[in-house]
């Protein structure tokens, strides 16, 4: 059995690979790395670095999913003892490198590098790392078609703090001008932000609870200052729904970028009820089923580890 250990920056990556395992079991994922800042900062890094350096030998390869300035030592130490290390850049990781006014230390201490999105792989590229592109797919959640509300309403994604990020000036706009139509903010519950009475805070929800939001919502907008590959789009691709999309080169998907645009493509939306998008959902279903993640990720360790 091949072990790989997995420092992840992107929530349920590494369960993803484990739970749509298609190598039998041949290859398993391990967390080894704490996320969840306890205590003092400092201590909770030593003790995490600690428990790295006593565990990574007993591993075949080391993963990094979400790249951050700092993991060269991993990849430094990882290579120390003879394991070879995955750096998997997801999206915000390559908008930190472009925009650093410092160089990153160590990129090629990494053995291999993958990218989320072609166009990830070429930002890379101006920074001199050449990557392959590998998609993490949606998981945990239903593929099947969601069921259409009889009203036509929008789900948003739009974390705490990161409002800006994620397109606040543009969408508290939008929401705005149809004021006829809900807005589900999901990973938000700062209603001071969003006073409309269209627009329905969620918060953080579960993997349950976002799978029974999308029978609720016939459109999906994202609107960022940068992305990778969008796990709401391909989810809302799987569900049949409108998807406007600003970095949208996605199949079945509406780009739009601007206040302008976005309510350009809701009015031709609109103008018909809720209907599933079938196409957008066999697009999804023939290209992005959740254990094509697994099966491309294998494929790369047994590349890398000549097996």
């Amino acid at each position: 059995m091949i072990k790989v250990a997995v420092i992840a920056g992107s929530a349920g990556a590494t369960d993803k690979l484990n739970d749509y395992d298609v190598t039998g079991g041949n290859i398993q994922y391990y967390d080894i790395y704490d996320n969840k800042l306890k205590g003092n900062r400092i201590l909770w890094m030593i003790r995490n670095m600690a428990m790295f350096i006593i565990n990574i030998r007993k591993f075949d390869a080391l993963l990094l999913i979400y790249v951050c300035k700092a993991h060269y030592i991993y990849a430094y130490i990882a290579k120390v003892f003879g394991v070879p290390t995955i750096a998997h850049w997801i999206g915000t990781d390559v908008y930190k490198l472009l925009h650093s006014k410092r160089k990153y230390p160590g990129l090629h201490k990494y053995t291999i590098h993958l990218a989320c999105s072609n166009e990830l792989q070429e930002e890379l590229a101006t920074k001199g790392v050449s990557a392959k592109v590998l998609i993490i797919e949606p998981g945990h959640i239903s593929i099947d078609i969601a069921k259409m509300p009889e009203l036509h309403a929008v789900c948003i994604y739009m974390p705490n703090g990161r409002e800006l990020f994620y397109g606040y000036d543009i969408l508290s706009k939008v929401i705005n001008k149809y004021p006829q139509v809900d807005f589900y903010i999901v990973a938000n519950n700062n209603s001071d932000l969003f006073p409309q009475p269209n627009a329905k805070m969620l918060g953080w929800i579960s993997r349950e609870e976002m799978d029974s939001l999308y029978n609720k919502i016939s459109i999906v907008i994202r609107c960022v200052a940068h992305d990778g590959w969008s796990q709401i789009v391909t989810e809302g691709l799987f569900k049949g729904k409108e998807i406007i999309y600003n970095f949208s080169k996605i199949p079945y998907t509406r780009k739009a970028a601007t206040f302008e645009q976005i309510c350009k493509e809701m009015d031709d939306i609109l103008l018909n009820p809720p209907t599933p998008c079938r196409d957008a959902h066999e697009y999804a279903l023939k290209n992005h089923k959740p254990q094509m993640y697994s099966e491309r990720m294998a494929n790369e360790i047994r590349e890398l580890l000549n097996v």
